[in-house]
């Protein structure tokens, strides 16, 4: 039996962030209140993982609290992370 390769490590998975929000220029993201980094570029179409323009962390597997703060708007909620998968997270209007 092949085992699952681990693409980001033992019990690691990754989670990338982007956003269609063209209103808020630059949007700083939290994971359970720790600065992560600014999204600065709006995408028209589904970003995939890792994508230019996405900001993306691989952290152990879990589920873990995200804020992210722009101009206008506050996103906040729950991010499910998988072992070796990628978690795509959107912030929309």
């Amino acid at each position: 039996q092949m085992q699952q390769k681990k693409m980001y490590g033992d019990n690691n998975g990754k989670v990338t962030f982007y956003t269609t929000c063209g209103t808020d220029g630059e949007i700083n993201i939290y994971i359970e209140g720790d600065y992560l980094e600014t999204l600065s570029e709006t995408f028209n179409h589904d970003a995939v993982c890792g994508e230019a323009g996405t900001i993306s962390v691989i952290k152990p597997a879990g589920t873990y609290k995200y804020t992210a703060r722009g101009k206008n708007f506050r996103w906040a909620g729950i991010i499910t992370i998988n072992v070796g998968q990628c978690t795509m997270k959107k912030l929309t209007e």
